[in-house]
C-alpha cells in the first residue's frame, strides 16, 4: 500500500508540476488550465522569453510524450493483474509504474529548471513562489 501511496503522490506532483510548465494545461481540466494561464500570465514574460519558453516545453514535451502512452499501457496491465488476482504481477508492474514515474518527475524537474533559467531574478521568485503554492495546495488536498 506505501508504494501505491508513494506513486499516487508522484503522479500527482507532475500533473502540478507540468500545469505550471504547460501554460495551455492540458489535461489539467479548465479551471487549473486557467489558474496556470494567469500564474505565467503574472510572469510578465518578454516576447523572446515567450518563445524560448515555447521551445522548451516542446523540447521536454517530445521526451515524455512516450513516457506518458507507456505508464497508461503499464496502468491497463496493473487493472488486469488486479481482476485476475495475479499479486506477484501487480508488484512487478507496480515497480515498473514507480520507475517510470520516477523518469517522469525527473522531466518535470528539468523542464521547471530550464523554464526558470530563462527567467530574470524578480521572475525567478515569482515562478518559484508559485511553485511553493502549488506544494503547499498539494499538501493540503491530500492531509
Amino acid at each position: 500500500m506505501k508504494v501505491m501511496s508513494k506513486l499516487a503522490w508522484a503522479a500527482a506532483f507532475l500533473v502540478l508540476t507540468a500545469g505550471i510548465a504547460l501554460p495551455q494545461g492540458l489535461g489539467h481540466g479548465r479551471r487549473a488550465g486557467r489558474e496556470v494561464r494567469k500564474e505565467v500570465k503574472d510572469l510578465n514574460l518578454t516576447p523572446e522569453q515567450k518563445q524560448q519558453w515555447k521551445s522548451i516545453r516542446q523540447k521536454h514535451k517530445g521526451s515524455t510524450e512516450g513516457l506518458r502512452h507507456d505508464l497508461a499501457e503499464i496502468d491497463k496491465k496493473i487493472d488486469a493483474a488486479r481482476k485476475n488476482n495475479d499479486n506477484a504481477a501487480v508488484e512487478s508492474l507496480t515497480r515498473d509504474r514507480a520507475n517510470m514515474t520516477a523518469r517522469l518527475a525527473d522531466e518535470a524537474r528539468g523542464l521547471r529548471n530550464e523554464l526558470r533559467s530563462v527567467l530574470n531574478p524578480d521572475q525567478q521568485a515569482k515562478f518559484d513562489q508559485m511553485i511553493d503554492k502549488r506544494k503547499a495546495n498539494r499538501k493540503r488536498a491530500t492531509a
